[in-house]
């Protein structure tokens, strides 16, 4: 599903074996949905098996204020955050009760990206995800998540839990479980600078 300054309600659907992108250099962001510039209601779906080429195998918001919850994201590839990406948005909805797991990615961010965006996370499992760095969670361009009572556990990589690619991202975790706790953060972010 493709989204553009669209406000469309999407729920209880199953996406499966979806793929977006090319071999050239124009660049597929969500596999299973991508909203650009729209305000989305994506409630109880299931992602497996989705990729994309550039950002977020199952889904990736780009501009966009969606409400997401309750929705699980398994098995799904990207380049970049290979369950979900968020990128450019600062969403007025907390993404809520969401599952990212076993979900891969050729470079950063395993389950979740962030890129110079803002969202808020609430009890998010993030688990069993792998990626090159930062298994779990990633953040780049300025982005300042925030994330209360989540768990972030057993995902693979440099990073495994978080990688901050730099200094002026600031992610913020409240009562969450995070192996390894920010000592084992990485990243030009993940040490002094975090």
């Amino acid at each position: 599903v493709y989204l553009r300054n669209a406000s469309a309600i999407i729920r209880f659907c199953r996406f499966n074996k979806n793929y977006s992108g090319n071999t050239g250099t124009i660049y597929g962001y969500g596999g299973g949905v991508c909203a650009l510039y729209s305000s989305p209601v994506v409630n109880n779906n299931d992602f497996y098996s989705n990729s994309s080429t550039g950002v977020g195998g199952a889904a990736s918001f780009d501009y966009a204020d969606p409400l997401f919850n309750n929705n699980r994201m398994m098995y799904n590839f990207s380049g970049l955050g290979g369950a979900l990406g968020v990128l450019r948005s600062s969403p007025t909805h907390t993404l809520s009760n969401n599952l990212a797991a076993e979900n891969a990615c050729l470079f950063f961010g395993g389950g979740i990206c962030c890129i110079r965006s803002f969202p808020v996370f609430s009890n998010l499992t993030i688990s069993d995800n792998s990626s090159a760095y930062g298994g779990g969670f990633y953040c780049n361009d300025s982005a300042s998540p925030k994330m209360y009572n989540s768990i972030i556990y057993n995902n693979h990589g440099f990073g495994s839990s978080v990688y901050i690619w730099d200094v002026y991202s600031a992610p913020s975790f409240y009562y969450c479980n995070i192996e390894g706790d920010t000592a084992g953060f990485e990243g030009s972010g993940g040490h002094e600078g975090y």
